[in-house]
């Protein structure tokens, strides 16, 4: 069993690595839609992490993960979000306040996210 899958966006199929297809669109051709952010930056204290996820300021995102309930998991530099089904966001973790933004608008430490069903 191969732990690589294949997105073939044109017909809305993922491969994965056991031989299974999943469709992950019925809509032809699949259509990608905003979740969260609003085009402007948020500020490195993110006062306002929490809330709806459409108008959610982002700073730097970096890594994405979903779960099994339907979660999407948002790191924004040093914070991290989880994103509801309901389209609600709530700060799961923060990385610290890295105030040092010579190196442009990335985190301190590279990093990535999975989750575990």
């Amino acid at each position: 069993m191969s732990l690589i899958f294949l997105l073939a966006p044109r017909t809305g199929i993922l491969h994965k690595g056991s031989g299974e297809n999943v469709f992950v669109s019925q809509q032809q051709p699949p259509v990608i839609t905003t979740v969260m952010g609003n085009g402007r930056r948020r500020s490195m204290s993110c006062p306002s992490c929490s809330g709806a996820a459409e108008g959610n300021k982002l700073l730097a995102p970096v890594a994405l993960a979903c779960d099994a309930d339907g979660n999407l998991y948002v790191g924004d530099m040093n914070f991290v979000r989880r994103v509801y089904p309901s389209l609600n966001t709530t700060a799961v973790l923060d990385l610290g306040k890295n105030k040092d933004l010579r190196h442009g608008n990335s985190p301190t430490h590279k990093y990535y996210m999975a989750s575990d069903p």
